[in-house]
């Protein structure tokens, strides 16, 4: 069972999140995204691919396995608007969805010394 889990459903290319949650900034290891395909548009699509973002300089490609990925925690460093794609194949894309990062308690925060995974 993964700790902390958004979601999201995708219907042909268009790409809509499914549950309330907020998300505080600083927020490690422990936050996950579940997507839902429906249709059958991406039945044979591999690899599945979140993209998460913020700006032009932080971005992550995160492979979708069994419908989840491990959302990364350095696309929660500091509040702001967190963007979320997917993508696959030979190229199939959905619209952006953007997703607040509420300010946390915390103040900076000590930075793990390993990267979140990423398909590249």
């Amino acid at each position: 069972m993964k700790d902390y889990i958004l979601s999201f459903r995708i219907n042909d290319n268009i790409l809509i999140r499914t549950d309330i949650k907020k998300i505080f900034a600083y927020t490690r290891n422990v936050l996950y995204a579940n997507f839902e395909f429906v249709g059958s548009l991406w039945d044979e699509v591999s690899p599945r691919v979140a993209q998460f973002y913020r700006d032009s300089k932080t971005s992550y490609d995160v492979e979708i396995v069994d419908g989840v990925c491990q959302i990364p925690w350095e696309v929660l460093e500091g509040e702001g608007i967190l963007k979320v794609t997917v993508f696959g194949g030979d190229l199939i894309s959905t619209n952006a969805v953007e997703i607040r990062v509420w300010q946390s308690g915390i103040v900076g925060g000590l930075v793990p010394t390993a990267a979140s995974p990423s398909v590249y």
